[in-house]
Order: C-alpha cells, then sequence, then structure tokens
C-alpha cells in the first residue's frame, strides 16, 4: 500500500464515499474503488485488457507486451483549465491499476488548492509501483498538465519514467471512417455500448469543482467522482476491444490500411506489406491506396517482381493516376533490368498519351515531362546496337507472393530515370 494510505483517518466534509488522511506534506483526500475483473463497461469487461494480443500491443508502443499492461496505471484527470498555466490545477486525478483480481480505481481530490503537493505526492507514490501509463489523449493533455504541476510544486515527475500508450492514436487511426468524432464518450457509445445517459463534460466538472471550492457545494461532487471514474474504466475497456477486434480479424480495408500506415511510421515494413496485403484480399481498398503503398515498399527493397502484378493490375484502374504511374514503373523497370528497351518505350509513350488524351494534364505538370525525357533516351537507345540476355522476372507471381523461380539478386535502390 502507498505510504500515503497507512495514516488514520481524519473527519472530513466530503461525502462518506470519500475520505481524507494525514500525510508528510498535509492532507490527501480520496476515493478507493475496487471492480471485479468481470466488471463490464459496457460489453467488454475489463480483464480483457489483459489478453491484447502481442502484435497490437508492439504497435500502441515499442517493446510493449501483454504482461506488462498487469502493471500499468491507466489515468485520466479533470483540470481547472483546458489551457494549461500556473493557475490550471489538476483537481481530481484518477489512476486504475490491476491489483491482484480486482480492477483498483484511486481518485485523488484536491479539497484545498494549498493540499496540492500532499496530493501530488500520492499520485507519484502509486505511479512509482507502475511501469506504464496508459491515457486517452494524455500526449497533448492529462500529461503536460499533470507535469506541470509537479514542477510547479519542486517534486519528481514520476510521469518522466514510464512508457506512455496513448489510446487516442488507435482511435483515430482505425475509426475515423466510422465515427462522428474522436472523442471518448463518442467512442464508448458506439464502440463499447456504454452510452452515459446522465453524464457530464469536461466544463460542468470544473464549475462543479469551483462551486466546492467557493460555497462548499457538496451537491455537485457524487457525479463528478463518477464521471472520472468511468473516464478511467474506459480505458481498459477500449484495449479490451481493440485486442478483441485484432483477435477476430474485424478490421476492415481501410482500418488495415491505417494499420499498415502506422507500422510504416514504426519502422517495420514487413508488418505494414503482411497488412497491405490483407486489405487487398478484403477489396475495396479506397483510391488503390493498398496497392501503391505496397508496390512502394517492395520496390524500397527491391523486390521488383512482386511488384509486376500490381502494376500490371493497376493498368486497368479507373483512377488516371495510378493507371500513369504503373505503366511508368514498368517502364523503368523494362528499361533498367529486363534490358527490353522496345517494350520500355512502348509503355512510356501509352502513358503519355493517356495524360495527352486526358483533360488533367495540370495534374502532371512534372510526369509529363519525365515521360518525354525517358522516350527520347529510349527511341534512342534502339537505334543502337543492342542484345545483351535479360534478367528472367516472372510475368505472374502466385497468391503467396513467392516467385516460382529464384531471380538474380538486384542492387537494393530505387530505379533511376
Amino acid at each position: 500500500m502507498p505510504a500515503t494510505e497507512t495514516y488514520p483517518e481524519s473527519p472530513t466534509p466530503l461525502p462518506t464515499s470519500v475520505i481524507e488522511r494525514s500525510s508528510p506534506l498535509g492532507s490527501v483526500t480520496l476515493r478507493d474503488e475496487f471492480y471485479p475483473l468481470t466488471h463490464k463497461h459496457g460489453r467488454v469487461a475489463l480483464r480483457d485488457a489483459l489478453d491484447c494480443p502481442t502484435p497490437l500491443a508492439k504497435r500502441l508502443a515499442p517493446g510493449l507486451v501483454p504482461e506488462q499492461l498487469r502493471s500499468a496505471a491507466f489515468i485520466d484527470i479533470e483540470t481547472t483549465g483546458l489551457s494549461g498555466g500556473e493557475h490550471a490545477f489538476a483537481f481530481l486525478v484518477g489512476i486504475g491499476t490491476f491489483d491482484n483480481l480486482a480492477f483498483r480505481v484511486r481518485q485523488y481530490f484536491l479539497a484545498q488548492p494549498f493540499n496540492e503537493p500532499a496530493m501530488l505526492a500520492a499520485v507519484a507514490t502509486t505511479l512509482d509501483r507502475c511501469t506504464h501509463l496508459v491515457t486517452f489523449n494524455g500526449t497533448s493533455f492529462d500529461l503536460p498538465r499533470l507535469s506541470a504541476r509537479f514542477n510547479l510544486a519542486s517534486l519528481p515527475n514520476p510521469l518522466s519514467e514510464l512508457t506512455h500508450v496513448d489510446l487516442l492514436v488507435p482511435a483515430r487511426r482505425l475509426y475515423s471512417h466510422i465515427l462522428d468524432s474522436r472523442r471518448l464518450t463518442e467512442i464508448e457509445a458506439r464502440l463499447l455500448k456504454a452510452p452515459r445517459h446522465a453524464g457530464i463534460d469536461g466544463s460542468q466538472a470544473e464549475a462543479r469543482y469551483a462551486a466546492y471550492v467557493r460555497r462548499r457545494n457538496l451537491g455537485g461532487l457524487p457525479a463528478l467522482f463518477e464521471h472520472n471514474s468511468l473516464d478511467v474504466r474506459f480505458l481498459p475497456a477500449f484495449l479490451g476491444y481493440l485486442g478483441r477486434q485484432s483477435t477476430r480479424a474485424a478490421f476492415d480495408s481501410q482500418q488495415l490500411i491505417a494499420l499498415g500506415r502506422w507500422a510504416e511510421e514504426a519502422g517495420d515494413p514487413a508488418q505494414a506489406i503482411s497488412d497491405y496485403r490483407d486489405a487487398i484480399a478484403l477489396g475495396h481498398s479506397p483510391g488503390g491506396e493498398a496497392q501503391s503503398r505496397l508496390a512502394r515498399l517492395l520496390e524500397r527493397q527491391a523486390r521488383w517482381q512482386e511488384c509486376i502484378p500490381i502494376w500490371q493490375a493497376e493498368r486497368d484502374s479507373s483512377d488516371l493516376a495510378r493507371r500513369v504511374h504503373a505503366l511508368s514503373q514498368l517502364a523503368r523497370l523494362h528499361k533498367r533490368y529486363l534490358k527490353a528497351p522496345a517494350e520500355a518505350l512502348s509503355l512510356a509513350i501509352e502513358a503519355r498519351d493517356l495524360i495527352l488524351q486526358s483533360n488533367q494534364q495540370r495534374r502532371f505538370v512534372l510526369t509529363l515531362p519525365a515521360l518525354e525525357k525517358r522516350i527520347s533516351k529510349l527511341q534512342t537507345k534502339r537505334r543502337r546496337p543492342h542484345s545483351p540476355t535479360p534478367h528472367h522476372i516472372p510475368a505472374a507471381i502466385p497468391a503467396s507472393g513467392c516467385p516460382p523461380t529464384p531471380v538474380p539478386p538486384l542492387r537494393n535502390r530505387a530505379l533511376a530515370e
């Protein structure tokens, strides 16, 4: 148990569920509740967060493994100002942790502003036993606000030592196309099926705290504490929901593309390639994004033989830019590696003519001159004697993506003009 929770209780003007305890730095006011692991927030049990699949955990934070979530702190705060500053107190700090067979929610309440150092010290004592932080929009809001309060109180900042997982990131990446907003309550109602029929929002929380400080009005505190507790319990529930969706392969093609982009940004091209292939298998890739991103990654790895079926399919696309890009890439491949200038010239001319015959020439102000230059070079090359043996690259690749015949190693760099 934290040191701030071992002192005798003292009388308090707060509701009976909230207690006040002494500490070396002053009074600490808190509410301490336990929820069984089977407790459901909407349609998701809190314990589901502990079943987070390893691939998803690695996406959420580098090196994160599911076992570490048992020692994570799920944190949400309420403040007196959204813009920060010296007078923007974090007056309620909710911290959820997995404690044996329960999910424990501690809520540290700033009953008097002059007791802030004592409250922050109690928060630090709880966080000292944790290895990770899980928040929703904590990167922009919760962590900067709390860090500022620790600095102003001249106390060590425990947040700087913890790996942070911000669940707003997967919410934005995976659900932007199906949700009206990425607000916590919107996700809670639409995905977890846990609407708050009589809840309060952040601005009302601040008003209720102001009424308590100025007039000792206790009437608004029960709803304030419950609002913060729900926000804390939402965190493991949403994490559990993400894990269930991942395990059941329930993501649609747009979400798989988003996962691929996420993997690219994390420096994991192998995972990104897998995600894009899964998205293509589902179909309905908006604008051919999965195909173009997959081909680009394969190009970077000099896996040209796997790019060929993608580019060949793109030649029949209804999108002019995709058709031109596919023809241009095939032309580059035939010129440099297949040593087939006649075929390269034919492909380049086809790409150029598509542009000239369209009414979208302004979209290709850079592409068209490059194609003209390539055509000129290829026409010159055709007039020269040339009979090298071309490298073998299969025209079609099986669904597995593995070529039936080994391909001679190519230089691992982008094709030059």
